[in-house]
């Protein structure tokens, strides 16, 4: 009996349990569920939220699934609305009612960019659910609402042309939602999209690369007394995992700073390792726990073997992703330098972004009127300044150039003698010297193979009387001047022999 009522109290006390553990659920969805959704129009057709989450699923970076599913039936009725679900967590498409649930496939163990052709195709998706009908509407989510969802609104505003820059795209997603915090991979990946999608395009080539080695400088401090580490590589083509140096513990080595009588200044791992594609590297600081060692995630790096040309690769440490503290890179110096081999290609592949401007895709399905047009290229798009228009090509050939004007003449008190002038010109500029000045004569006699002047109209005054002969032998033009009294030095008188 006592057993019996024993089993009968714990059966009451464990349903009394489970009926309290509901209503505290209960209590917690309420709590949690909002009264205003949280999601952000980045334009009136395109939008952002967190994760639609039900049950204990439901924390304070997401939405409750009913109040989501409510809101856009409400705002968006008929099913105008396609949701795109970049947070790598499946749900039953009838979660958000009766609007179309795209499933995008990101995410993953490690936090990376997704595959450049799955972004440019999900980008095409959207543009063709809004061409569909003016009133459709595209809504984005990951599990914060932030960097995967930034990642695939920032594509789609450099997929239909609104934007060039990934740096614009990202401004305009931090100001109507919230600062994206994407990793330089991804905005590595974004300026991919961008070279891909610029006039002329630059197609990524098909090359595999060989991953010779991976340098690390300076040696990283991750161990527990911050004097070196012990680092091993795993490398990524795509979702799989092709190569990892990882090995037991006591057979990875430990590069310490000190190391011997020299310190320590890099680390070199070789890598021998072919692929192509989309890449990731990741190297992990091996930490023994519990008997087997634990990887500690030293930095991360993503790229497209399409886009590399030569032999080296350096990163700085602005360029990794996945960094720990400050502390353990021994200073803001710290790089990775890759060495590759490009090898020759093997096979083609047909890419989605080859007929791109083919399609004229339009920025004009983001906006829901010319007015919110207008006002968000206003704000958000650099004005640069149009390239100037090549004008028609001449009917026939143009004019002979005009010849160079004459040299500027001098004014007529500037005389200037010198051996590049030509005798004629001196005579004439002598000659215009002498007219201005009204001079009485010519002192020189160079006016004789000029014509005669007229006669000034005061009456000349009479030479001066002496004794000495005529030097100049121009006595003669005075008609019976011959006589040794009457001498003319300046040759007047041709004047004074005319009859009164």
């Amino acid at each position: 009996v006592l057993a019996n009522t024993i089993k009968g109290g714990a059966g009451s006390f464990f349903k009394g349990l489970k009926d309290t553990s509901s209503k505290v659920v209960q209590s917690v969805q309420q709590s949690m569920a909002r009264s205003e959704v949280d999601m952000s129009y980045i334009t009136s057709r395109l939008a952002v939220m967190p994760f639609p989450a039900e049950g204990l699923e439901v924390t304070t970076r997401s939405n409750y699934a009913e109040d989501v599913k409510v809101y856009l039936e409400t705002r968006h009725p008929g099913a105008h609305y396609c949701v795109y679900n970049v947070s790598g967590r499946a749900y039953p498409a009838g979660r958000l009612g009766k609007g179309r649930v795209v499933d995008c496939g990101w995410g993953g163990v490690l936090r990376r960019a997704p595959p450049l052709h799955s972004l440019y195709t999900l980008c095409q998706d959207m543009y063709e659910f809004l061409t569909l009908d003016p009133r459709n509407v595209c809504v984005v989510h990951c599990v914060d609402g932030k960097a995967s969802s930034a990642m695939l609104v920032s594509a789609f505003l450099l997929f239909v042309g609104f934007v060039r820059n990934p740096e614009d795209a990202a401004q305009l997603f931090a100001v109507r939602r919230t600062p994206p915090g994407l990793q330089p991979s991804e905005m590595r990946y974004l300026h991919y999209l961008a070279d891909v999608l610029r006039s002329p395009p630059y197609c990524p080539h098909f090359k595999p690369m060989k991953l010779v080695s991976i340098t690390l400088q300076p040696v990283p401090l991750f161990n527990k007394v911050r004097d070196g580490c012990r680092p091993y590589v795993e490398v990524y083509q795509g979702e799989e995992r092709v190569m990892s140096t990882q090995q037991e513990y006591e057979r990875m080595t430990l590069f310490n700073i000190t190391h011997g009588k020299r310190a320590l200044l890099q680390i070199t791992l070789p890598l021998n390792v072919t692929v192509v594609g989309d890449v990731t590297l990741v190297v992990y600081h091996a930490r023994h726990v519990l008997g087997r060692p634990t990887g500690i995630k030293i930095l991360q790096l993503q790229l497209h073997t399409g886009f590399i040309a030569g032999n080296t690769l350096n990163f700085t440490k602005n360029e990794l992703d996945d960094l720990s503290e400050g502390e353990h890179y021994q200073g803001d110096k710290f790089s990775v330098v890759l060495y590759i081999e490009l090898l020759k290609a093997t096979e083609t592949c047909v890419t989605p972004w080859l007929d791109h401007y083919s399609h004229n895709y339009n920025s004009d399905v983001l906006f829901s009127s010319t007015i919110e047009a207008e006002e968000t290229r206003e704000n958000f798009v650099p004005k640069t300044a149009p390239p100037p228009r090549p004008g028609p090509p001449p009917s026939r050939p143009g004019p002979p150039p005009r010849p160079a004007p004459p040299p500027p003449s001098r004014p007529p008190n500037e005389y200037r003698d010198g051996p590049d002038t030509p005798p004629m010109r001196r005579s004439e500029e002598r000659e215009s010297l002498l007219n201005d000045e009204d001079e009485d004569a010519d002192f020189l006699n160079l006016s004789s193979s000029q014509p005669q002047r007229p006669p000034l109209s005061q009456p000349p005054r009479p030479p001066a009387p002496t004794p000495h002969a005529d030097l100049l032998n121009i006595g003669d033009s005075g008609g019976g001047g011959g006589s040794d009294s009457n001498v003319d030095l300046l040759g007047f008188g041709q004047f004074v022999s005319a009859d009164p």
